[in-house]
């Protein structure tokens, strides 16, 4: 099997990847896509002080690096990442 494409997922704003976010990954690895779910900086499994803080720039940042995260990975194809937040993945799936 050669590389597949990955979804990169996060909420919008200030919800925490646990809040149905595993649910949609479920529906993209199930037709073939590795799917990388992440929580923003001061927001849920993530680390930060001080928590619940909202800053765009920060979760910018954060879409970045968990995009180059995804394109690091051995089996994922890099030239085929789609990021997706909030309620994107409902349409999708």
């Amino acid at each position: 099997m050669g590389p597949v494409p990955v979804v990169v997922m996060a909420h919008g704003f200030a919800a925490t990847r646990g809040i149905r976010l595993p649910a949609y990954a479920e529906c993209f690895v199930a037709a073939a896509y590795t799917v990388v779910v992440f929580d923003y900086r001061y927001f849920g499994d993530s680390e930060g002080e001080p928590r619940q803080l909202l800053d765009v720039r920060s979760q910018l940042d954060d879409w970045r690096a968990a995009i180059r995260f995804a394109r690091s990975l051995q089996f994922a194809d890099a030239d085929r990442v789609i990021a997706g937040a909030h309620r994107l993945p409902e349409v999708m799936c």
